[in-house]
């Protein structure tokens, strides 16, 4: 058995997740989660590819199906943070499609469809000094201070194409993947394991000019879809009134901002510059104006 920490939550596994790293100080007690081989239910909110699938069935237990083919960095990297997505909606989290990345004690989250560059732009600010929290799921959960986050179950992933972009030195710890091409990566430092108050959300889209506009509280709501990792496993978890009253609570004082870039390499890393050297600013004047 592996013993784990992410996501706020303790795991137990009898998968090896590889470039997670182990708990270092593992509770004697039981884990929140635990993820144990077996067969993938019928329907529900599961994952199933040609070698490997997993399915979360109930706030606690993540089943994993494995056939002899399976690649294990491959399902080390897709089954723990499928896994816990599953687990999120059970328990009544929101688990969001998104890398995020550290500003001192607190982070921010860079969410968005997959494809408009939320791992680059992730990786591009850990190189500029922001340790990266997560890559591509963040699960929030509640506290007396307001919305936090844990470091996640997942390393970033990026292409060559990426990895050349950066034009800084990355250390690919897997060979890329035949299905989608990225590779896992080490970039920049890691993270402290500690809960971090998620003060700013990015919602990353296409357009025709670098542009960053807060969302009103009314548009802020209607882009919840857009901003869940696997949001038609939200209905079959039989969580969405939980799932959209944490969105409302959490963008009632949280900025939600729209951050529109032309596509290509340079106006991604014209965003990174932009965002590192707003958060950075001193004397931003109200809390939402920093992030823009």
């Amino acid at each position: 058995m592996f013993r784990y920490r992410a996501a706020g939550l303790t795991i137990q596994s009898e998968i090896d997740f590889l470039q997670i790293d182990t708990d270092p100080a593992p509770s004697a007690g039981p884990a929140d989660v635990v993820f144990r081989q077996g067969a993938l239910p019928a329907d529900g909110p599961v994952l199933r590819l040609d070698t490997f699938g997993c399915a979360a069935i109930d706030a606690r237990q993540v089943v994993v199906w494995l056939s002899e083919a399976a690649a294990p960095h491959a399902v080390g990297q897709a089954v723990a943070a499928a896994g816990l997505n599953g687990i999120a909606y059970r328990r009544g989290l929101l688990p969001l499609h998104a890398a995020s990345v550290a500003i001192e004690t607190e982070c921010v989250a860079l969410c968005g469809e997959t494809g408009r560059g939320k791992s680059t732009l992730a990786a591009a600010l850990a190189l500029a000094g922001h340790p990266l929290i997560s890559d591509d799921l963040l699960v929030v959960h509640d506290a007396a201070a307001g919305p936090v986050a844990w470091p996640a179950a997942s390393r970033p992933r990026l292409t060559r194409e990426a990895i050349d972009l950066l034009e800084a030195p990355v250390r690919c710890l897997t060979t890329p993947l035949r299905r989608d091409g990225k590779a896992v990566v080490a970039v920049g430092a890691d993270a402290a394991p500690v809960p971090r108050r998620l003060t700013a959300i990015y919602l990353l889209a296409w357009g025709t000019a670098l542009e960053l506009r807060r969302l009103s509280p009314l548009e802020a709501c209607q882009v919840l879809h857009a901003c869940l990792r696997r949001p038609d496993w939200m209905a079959a978890s039989g969580a969405t009134s939980v799932i959209r009253r944490r969105w409302l609570d959490l963008v009632a004082d949280t900025p939600v901002i729209l951050a529109t870039r032309p596509r290509g390499p340079a106006s991604l890393s014209a965003l990174a510059d932009h965002l590192s050297s707003s958060w950075r600013r001193e004397g931003a004047g109200d809390g939402a104006s920093r992030f823009l």
